[in-house]
C-alpha cells in the first residue's frame, strides 16, 4: 500500500494498463483539488469488498459518468482536513450471516437512526456496494438449480442400482442354491452381496464427494471469476452433506441387494438349482382392441406382448430415459431462456443508448447537434423504489414519461409479450415492465405504490404489462405522468440514440461537459447486467448437458445389457430358426425403440415444469429469463437421445452377431 504522499495503488483491473513504477498524473487542468500532488507513482494493484463487480463501480460527476476504477493513496495524500466519508461499524452485526435478512433490517435501522441525527451525509450500508447483492444471488441460482439437479440424479442412480443389482444376484442363482445345499444360511448369502453393495457404492460415493469438493466448484468459480473482484478460490469440506450423499448411495445398493438376495433365498435350494423360469406371458389390453390387433404384423404383437411381460424393466427404462431427458430439456431450456435477452430488449423494445440527466434549469446545449448523436428526446427520467420480491429488497425503478405533446415512439415501444402487440402509453395509468410486476404480484387494474428519491409515497393505477428482460420499467404519457405527481411533466433528461460507430464513451464525456447535465445512464450497464448472469449459468448449462448425456448412455446402455443377456436363449432360439443378424438386434431394438420414445414424452412432462421452476428462481430481481420452451428443445432433447439409444444398438448389434448359440442353449445341469 501507498506510504508516501506521491504514491497510488490503482485497482487490480488497471493492471496490464499500467505497471508498477509508472508515472500517473490526475485532474490535469483541473481548478480545485482536494489532492496535494497531481503525479504519482504507481506502487501496486488493489481490490476492495466495495467493489465486487468488475464492470459496473458506479457512477460520477466526471468524465464519461460512469466508473473505470478506484485508487488508494495514503492520508498525507489528501491536501484537506475535511472528511468526506465515516465508515461505522456496529456492535452486534458480525453475527450475522452476511445476506441474513434479519442483517438487513438492522441496516435500516441503524440507517434511520444516523439520518435523523440531521447530518447532509447520504447514508449507505454494504448493499449499496457494486456487486454486493449481485454477489449473493450467484449462490443462490445455483442453489435452485441444485434443488431439483441431486432428486434426479439419486432417482436414476437408485434405479440403476436396483437393476444392476437384481440382475447380479439372479445371475448367480445356482450359485445360491449350492451354498445353500452346502449349509450355508440365507443370512451368510445375503451377506456377501450386501458387502459387495456397501463398498462398490462408498468407492463411488467417495469419489464423488471428493469431485463435487473440488472439480465443480472449480468449474462454477471459473465461470463467476470474470464477473466479479476475486481470483482465489477456498474450498471447504461439508461432512453433513458429504455423509448424507454417502448414505444415499449406500442404501440405493446395499439395501436393494439385501431385499433382493431376501426374496430369491425365500425358495428352497433344490428350486434355486434349476434355472428361473422365463416370465409368462398373458393376454395384453391391445389384443382386446380387436380391430387395432388384427392390422398388427406378427413382429410388432411380439413386440407388444414382450413390453407387457417384463413390466419391471419396461417402467424402469421409461422413469431412467424420462429423468435423463428431462434433465436436457431443463438444460437446453436454461440456455433458450438466456439466449437473445441483449437483441430481444434493446434492439426490438428500448431503442435509446444512453439518458443523460438535468441537474439545474440551465439551458443545455442541443444534444442532437453533438458529434455521435443520431437522436434524442425530452422526458421526465426519474428514479423510483419499492421494496419487492422474496427477501423484500429494494427494487430500482427507471420511470420515463415524454413532454406535452410527444410519445416514446423510437426510443421505448412497449409490447405484450404473448402477442407481440405494441401498448399505447396510457393517458391514465402505467405501463409496467413484467418482472416487476411479478414481484409485485399485480396486474392490469391493480394498483401500486411505489417511492421516489425523497421517499415520497406515489400511487399508480396498473394499466399494461409490458415485455421487459432486464431492469425496471415504469412508462406513462404526459397525461398520465401529471396525473401521478400533480404537475405537467418537467423535463429533466434526455433519451439519445447514437449514431451507427459512434463511441459511447466518448459521447458520455461530451454530455458530461453540457451545462447542467449531472449524470448519464449507459444502456451499457443492463447489458453487462444480462451478460453478467449469462456468463455464470452458462457453465453450469453444459455440466447439466453433459451430466444428462452420461446418465442416458449408463441408463439406456445397464438396461438393453441385462434385457440382452437375460433373453440370450430366447435370442439364440430365433437365431437358429433363421432370423438374421439383423432381424435378431431389430428383435430387441424395436422394444428399446418404443420404450425410448415413451420416456423421451414422460420426460417432457417431467422436464417442462422443472424448467418454469429453475427459470423463475434462477435470475435475480432486476432479470427475467424467456419462459417459452423452444420447439428446438424438445428435438435436440428427444435427439440426443434417440442418438444414445442408436449408438448403444450398435453396440449391441455386434455382440448379437457374435452369440454362441450352442453355449446359449445348451441345457444346464
Amino acid at each position: 500500500m501507498p506510504s508516501e504522499p506521491d504514491q497510488i495503488a490503482l485497482t487490480e483491473e488497471m493492471n496490464g494498463e499500467y505497471s508498477v513504477g509508472d508515472q500517473l498524473t490526475l485532474n490535469e487542468g483541473a481548478e480545485s483539488n482536494q489532492l496535494a500532488a497531481s503525479t504519482f507513482t504507481v506502487t501496486g494493484f488493489v481490490r476492495s469488498s466495495e467493489f465486487l463487480d468488475r464492470e459496473q463501480l458506479g457512477q460520477t460527476t466526471l468524465g464519461t459518468g460512469q466508473l473505470d476504477g478506484f485508487a488508494a493513496v495514503s492520508p498525507d495524500a489528501f491536501d484537506s482536513d475535511v472528511y468526506s466519508i465515516a465508515r461505522l461499524t456496529f456492535s452486534g452485526n458480525s453475527e450475522y450471516d452476511p445476506y441474513d435478512q434479519a442483517l438487513f433490517s438492522r441496516f435500516d435501522t441503524q440507517k434511520e437512526k444516523i439520518e435523523d441525527l440531521g447530518t447532509n451525509y447520504t447514508v449507505e450500508d454494504r448493499r449499496d456496494f457494486s456487486g454486493y447483492i449481485a454477489y449473493g444471488d450467484s449462490p443462490d441460482r445455483i442453489d435452485a438449480i441444485s434443488e431439483v439437479f441431486p432428486i434426479l440424479l439419486f432417482a436414476i442412480a437408485s434405479l440403476v442400482s436396483l437393476t444392476t443389482m437384481t440382475r447380479m444376484v439372479q445371475e448367480q442363482r445356482t450359485t445360491n442354491g449350492t451354498f445353500a445345499a452346502l449349509g450355508y444360511s440365507p443370512r451368510a448369502i445375503r451377506r456377501k452381496y450386501v458387502l459387495y453393495g456397501t463398498l462398490a457404492s462408498s468407492i463411488g460415493a467417495i469419489l464423488g464427494v471428493a469431485l463435487g469438493h473440488t472439480l465443480l466448484p472449480i468449474v462454477i468459480f471459473r465461470a463467476y471469476k470474470g464477473i466479479f473482484a476475486f481470483d482465489d478460490l477456498t474450498l471447504g469440506f461439508y461432512p453433513v452433506v458429504s455423509l448424507i450423499a454417502i448414505g444415499i448411495a449406500i442404501l440405493c445398493t446395499a439395501l436393494v441387494a439385501a431385499i433382493v438376495a431376501t426374496n430369491e433365498l425365500k425358495e428352497s435350494p433344490s428350486r434355486l438349482l434349476q434355472p428361473k423360469p422365463p416370465a409368462a406371458g398373458n393376454r395384453i389390453f391391445l389384443e382386446r382392441i380387436t380391430p387395432l390387433w388384427k392390422r398388427m404384423g406378427f413382429t410388432q404383437k411380439v413386440t407388444a406382448r414382450n413390453l407387457f411381460r417384463y413390466k419391471k424393466r419396461m417402467f424402469m427404462t421409461i422413469f431412467g430415459i424420462a429423468g435423463c431427458t428431462g434433465l436436457l430439456i431443463l438444460a437446453f431450456g436454461l440456455r433458450d431462456s438466456i439466449s437473445g435477452l441483449v437483441e430481444s430488449q434493446f434492439e426490438e423494445i428500448v431503442h435509446y443508448d444512453l439518458v443523460a440527466v438535468d441537474g439545474s434549469s440551465d439551458k443545455r446545449d442541443d444534444d442532437e447537434a453533438l458529434s455521435g448523436v443520431d437522436a434524442a428526446t425530452t422526458v421526465r427520467f426519474e428514479q423510483l423504489s419499492v421494496r419487492a420480491g422474496a427477501d423484500d429488497m429494494d427494487q430500482e425503478i427507471s420511470y420515463i414519461a415524454p413532454v406535452s405533446g410527444a410519445d416514446l415512439d423510437g426510443y421505448v415501444e412497449p409490447r405484450d409479450r404473448g402477442s407481440g402487440n405494441p401498448i399505447a402509453l396510457p393517458s391514465d395509468g402505467v405501463i409496467l415492465s413484467e418482472k416487476l410486476a411479478t414481484l409485485l404480484d399485480v396486474g392490469s387494474g391493480d394498483t401500486i405504490t411505489v417511492q421516489d428519491s425523497d421517499g415520497n409515497d406515489l400511487s399508480m393505477n396498473v394499466d399494461a404489462i409490458t415485455e421487459m428482460y432486464a431492469g425496471h420499467y415504469i412508462l406513462t404519457s404526459a397525461t398520465g405522468d401529471a396525473k401521478i405527481f400533480g404537475d405537467q411533466a418537467i423535463p429533466n433528461a434526455q433519451l439519445i440514440r447514437l449514431a451507427p460507430g459512434a463511441s459511447m464513451d466518448a459521447v458520455s464525456a461530451a454530455l458530461m461537459d453540457q451545462p447542467g447535465t449531472v449524470a448519464t445512464v449507459q444502456t451499457s450497464s443492463t447489458v453487462d447486467t444480462i451478460n453478467s448472469a449469462i456468463d455464470g449459468i452458462d457453465t453450469v448449462i453444459w455440466v447439466l448437458i453433459v451430466c444428462a448425456v452420461l446418465l442416458a448412455v449408463v441408463v439406456i446402455f445397464n438396461l438393453t445389457n441385462i434385457n440382452v443377456s437375460e433373453r440370450i436363449r430366447e435370442l439364440s432360439t430365433i437365431k437358429v430358426l433363421g432370423f438374421y443378424p439383423r432381424e435378431v438386434t431389430m428383435y430387441i431394438f424395436r422394444e428399446t425403440l418404443l420404450l425410448t420414445i415413451l420416456g423421451i414424452l414422460a420426460g417432457y412432462a417431467l422436464g417442462v415444469p422443472l424448467l418454469g421452476f429453475v427459470i423463475q428462481s434462477i435470475p435475480p430481481d432486476n432479470l427475467m429469463f424467456k419462459p417459452d420452451v423452444l420447439l428446438t428443445n424438445y428435438a435436440m432433447s428427444a435427439g440426443i437421445t434417440f442418438a444414445v439409444s442408436l449408438i448403444i444398438m450398435m453396440v449391441m448389434h455386434v455382440r448379437l452377431k457374435n452369440i454362441d448359440m450352442l453355449d446359449a442353449l445348451k441345457a444346464q445341469d
